[in-house]
């Protein structure tokens, strides 16, 4: 069995005073959705704007977060929860 860990990707403060829809747990901010390459294979993958991003939302890969600092690749095994901060907080599998 595959062991899964978490990893934090901060840049909350750029989130947390936006306009983020707080608690809602749902996104709707998808900005467009591009083919990526993953282990060999095309994917159609979901592009959020990471300013956008609601506190305390959800969302499993595959994935792209673009942000004024930098952009996160979240593979499709991979899910990612928002917190009250607005950082990301990734389950990797291992």
């Amino acid at each position: 069995m595959a062991s899964r860990r978490s990893v934090l990707i901060g840049l909350g403060s750029l989130v947390a005073g936006g306009g983020a829809l707080l608690g809602t747990g749902a996104f709707t901010t998808v900005t467009a959705e591009r083919p990526v390459h993953f282990d060999g294979a095309v994917r159609d993958t979901r592009v959020y704007q990471r300013e956008q991003l609601p506190a305390a939302g959800s969302f499993t890969g595959p994935a792209i977060v673009e942000g004024a600092e930098s952009t996160v690749v979240v593979r499709p095994e991979q899910s990612v929860q928002v917190d009250e901060y607005g950082s990301l907080i990734v389950e990797v599998q291992s």
